[in-house]
This record gives structure tokens, sequence and C-alpha cells, in this order.
């Protein structure tokens, strides 16, 4: 994937999230963003409820047409990042005790990056982008995707909290 493409990406994410007000437009610009800016063969958003489960919020790629694998805080990858607040990076999802592998996810992961959602210190979600292949994933990847939760991030509180208002 070129560098142009991956900026261009960003780009259109900070644009859209610049414009956009309402939560779900934005999470769907955010997995788009991710797919965009990282390739991989799937990307989600999942935010965290205050009974500390990661609600799949969007989802782009692979497996949409299957119901969201769920997941709480402190279970697998992506609970790994909600209790840690760090982004990481599996290279082989066989090799990585963190990594749980569901029924009705309905595809197969061999690698994976997730990134934590942060909002005033606190984890609000995971964005993670996940690939068939093993070894998919560069460093700048990681980076990439944290960019993107990064950029999102007010976006996403922001949207929560009018959600709730209104």
């Amino acid at each position: 994937m070129s560098a142009e493409r991956k900026l261009n990406g960003l780009l259109n994410l900070t644009r859209r999230l610049r414009d956009e007000e309402k939560l779900d437009s934005i999470l769907l610009a955010v997995v788009k963003a991710g797919m965009e800016t990282v390739a991989a063969d799937h990307c989600s958003v999942r935010i965290l409820s205050r009974g500390e489960a990661l609600l799949s919020a969007a989802r782009s790629g692979d497996g949409i047409m299957h119901n969201p694998a769920p997941f709480s805080k402190g279970e697998g990858v992506l609970g790994w990042v909600v209790e840690m607040g760090l982004p990481t990076k599996v290279d082989d999802t066989a090799l990585d005790p963190r990594f749980v592998e569901k029924d009705e996810q309905g595809f197969g992961i061999g690698s994976m990056l997730a990134a934590p959602i942060l909002s005033a210190g606190r984890v609000i979600g995971v964005l993670s982008v996940a690939a068939k292949s093993a070894h998919c994933f560069s460093d700048d990847d990681v980076l990439l995707l944290e960019l993107v939760a990064n950029a999102s991030a007010s976006s996403i509180a922001a949207a929560r909290v009018r959600r709730l208002t209104d």
C-alpha cells in the first residue's frame, strides 16, 4: 500500500470527523480509515460499556456478515488492550497466549493489531485490524492504527455524550 494512500486515508478521516456529529457515521469513518491506512482483511471498532464489555460498534471487511464475537475487559487481545491502555501487534495468533478464537467469529485471523481509543486518560474503546495470514503488519502499521485511534477519540467521546443527552 502506498504512502500516499495511507496519508489520504488519514486526511479523509480528519475531514469526516471535523464535519460529522453522529456516532454511527463517525464509527464507520474510523473503520474505513483503518482499512485505508493499514492493509488488512478486517477492521473493527469496539466501544467499552459501563459493564466493561467491548461492544461491536462498526466493522468492515471479512466477517461482517457474521454476528460479532463478544469480548470483555481482560479477555483476548482486545481485552488486554483495554486493561493495559497500550497498542499491540500480534504477528502470529497461534503463538500469542492472549489471542482467543471464537466460533462465531466467522473468519480466520493469522495476525492482528489493536490500539486503545483514549479519552480523558481512560480507554473508551479499541480499534483493531486483522489479516488472515501471520506476519502481515509492520511496526509502522501499529503507529498508523494508533494515529487513527487518537484522531478519532475526541469525536467518538463527544458523539457518545450527544447520544446520551438527545
